[in-house]
């Protein structure tokens, strides 16, 4: 029996041997026919709302294809799920969804409403000692990021953030994750062994103004101050002449010997063009004044 094939080709048939011990043949021509590859069809459906890569539509491919199905949703909606010839086992929810071409197949990308995300309220507050940005109350996007920076006063540092949020980054970016959060930064005075400092306190600040009462000298410079002064009370001023230290108060004498020993208190009465002025502001050194 004859095979086909692409080519010709000649074949012999042994048809028996003669008496005289000849053989006899038959000669003849066959085609072998090599099997084509198989090709199956996969149509490709989109519903309302989207469309897919590649376009709906039906095409061909050969025997064990793998192809990948991507599905893009349109503006205000987002990719459900696929339907159709979804392989075993495999999360209709996937995208792209990948086929193996074993048979004719079909898939459907379906699409739904993508709901607008919910807007939180969050309010941003500073502790005293320095200001947030932004500041106030504001809606923002649930899952949404926001950048807040904390700034501190003269004086103070930053030190973290509280509330529902936490750390020390600064500036840093806040997740809004619910709705009514409180975000607040948190600000310390500088100190340094127990003093708090200030550009312009604890150093010499040199009264270059016309000669004046300690009264008048210590208002010009007490700004400085205020940050560190309980309500009620004012720091005390020093002054340095001439190597001789002078420390005064309005009307109390019995603070010297705690808060300036070896000075000459009971002097101070008038400040010069050049004296160097102090405002001392250690916590023992605060005091009632009239």
């Amino acid at each position: 029996m004859a095979v086909k094939t692409e080519e010709t080709n000649v074949g012999l048939i042994l048809l028996g041997i003669g008496s005289l011990g000849v053989a006899g043949f038959l000669i003849y021509n066959f085609v072998i026919k090599k099997p084509t590859a198989q090709k199956y069809q996969l149509t490709i459906a989109s519903g309302p709302n989207g469309t897919t890569d590649p376009a709906p539509g039906t095409y061909k491919y050969a025997y064990h294809t793998q192809v990948a199905v991507f599905a893009y949703a349109d503006q205000g909606y987002k990719f459900d799920q696929w339907t159709g010839d979804v392989p075993s086992g495999m999360d209709p929810t996937m995208n792209p969804m990948s086929l193996e071409m074993t048979k004719d197949k079909s898939l459907a990308a379906h699409f739904v409403v993508n709901p607008s995300p919910e807007q939180y309220a969050v309010t941003f507050q500073a502790q005293a000692g320095g200001t947030i940005s932004p500041s106030g109350t504001h809606s923002y996007e649930q899952n949404s990021y926001v950048t807040v920076q904390a700034t501190p006063n003269t004086g103070y540092k930053f030190v973290g953030w509280s509330g529902a949020w936490t750390g020390t980054e600064n500036p840093t970016a806040v997740q809004v994750t619910r709705d009514n959060m409180v975000v607040q930064a948190n600000f310390t005075p500088i100190q340094q062994n127990g003093v708090q400092l200030v550009a312009g306190l604890n150093a010499a600040i040199t009264y270059g103004g016309k000669t004046g009462t300690p009264q008048t000298v210590l208002a010009s410079i007490l700004p400085y101050a205020e940050p560190y002064v309980p309500a009620g009370y004012r720091p005390l001023l020093w002054i340095s002449r001439n190597g001789v230290w002078y420390c005064w108060h309005p009307t109390t004498t019995d603070i010297y010997d705690q808060c300036c020993p070896n000075s000459a208190w009971d002097g101070l009465t008038t400040v010069y063009n050049g004296d160097l002025c102090y405002v001392i502001v250690t916590q023992a050194c605060f005091w009632t004044w009239p």
